[in-house]
């Protein structure tokens, strides 16, 4: 009597079907192209983040700039100052001083008195500026991106 011999079960190798591929890929494609779709977003927030910034700092070095000038003296002590630097400022794209041709960035600015009734120092010591930064300064004025800072100036006293 002989054994029977144990039967060999080989269980069947698995793998995806067809469909499955297909339908995995299409899910896949989808999702890429959704996320390839926000790039030109995200690109041109980030182009329109550093032009801001390049813009901020235009404006705290033309505050500088106007910070060192020096003041005449007058009996009224008033602000009056002797001489402005000239005006409109050409800078490059990333924010140094250039000639006009060469300049990316345009910045004017403008100083005007303070009215401020009621304040409890002398206003006549300060000056608000308005420095108007616009961008790219190849274009057409009215096409251009501006942007506006308000600082204010004061004549430092040294008693």
């Amino acid at each position: 009597m002989f054994a029977k011999p144990l039967p060999h079960f080989s269980k069947p190798a698995r793998a995806f079907s067809l469909i499955e591929v297909v339908l995995a890929l299409g899910i896949v494609s989808f999702a890429m192209m959704a996320v390839v779709g926000t790039l030109p977003v995200g690109l041109r927030s980030a182009q329109q983040s550093r032009s801001q910034i390049a813009a901020a700092n235009i404006a705290r070095q033309i505050q500088g700039d106007l910070q060192q000038i020096s003041f005449e003296s007058s009996s009224s002590d008033d602000l009056t100052i002797a001489t402005l630097p000239d005006n409109p400022f050409y800078f490059s794209q990333d924010g140094t001083r250039s000639q006009e041709r060469d300049a990316y960035y345009v910045a004017s600015f403008t100083l005007n008195a303070i009215n401020a009734p009621g304040l409890s120092v002398n206003s006549s010591n300060a000056r608000s500026v308005k420095v108007s930064i616009s961008y790219p300064a190849s274009v057409a004025k009215a096409n251009r991106q501006e942007v506006v800072y308000s600082l204010l100036l004061a004549k430092q006293k040294n008693d």
